[in-house]
């Protein structure tokens, strides 16, 4: 399964569209038998300077490429453009769309 990230920048990105991402994502899982890879884990937003925050997961991702964050409301998708850095399970993202103390999902192999 390919997802054209950059097409779906330039969409405005609904509930549906958000929903048939996951389950395309978990449908792929499944039929692959993927392992290590975590699925919506919820994480809050810290930030940690001008546009810039961070989140700590439970586990570490193995790279930048392999992180798909969908704030809790399904209107911000963060790609691995927005990520800056990884150190072990925590992330620095850099994206003036997102506020201090927001929920988000994140679904990321590690």
């Amino acid at each position: 399964m390919k997802i054209k990230f950059e097409e779906l920048k330039k969409q405005k990105l609904d509930n549906e569209v958000i929903i048939n991402l996951f389950e395309n994502i978990y449908n792929e899982m499944n039929n692959n038998n993927y392992n290590r890879i975590k699925l919506n884990e919820i994480s809050i937003i810290e930030s940690v300077g001008i546009n810039e925050f961070e989140i700590e997961l439970k586990n570490e991702p193995i790279s930048i490429n392999d992180i798909f964050i969908v704030s809790k409301n399904g209107q911000i998708v963060v790609t691995p453009n927005f990520i800056t850095k990884i150190e072990k399970n925590k992330v620095t993202l850099l994206d003036a769309r997102l506020k201090n103390k927001d929920e988000i999902f994140v679904t990321y192999k590690y």
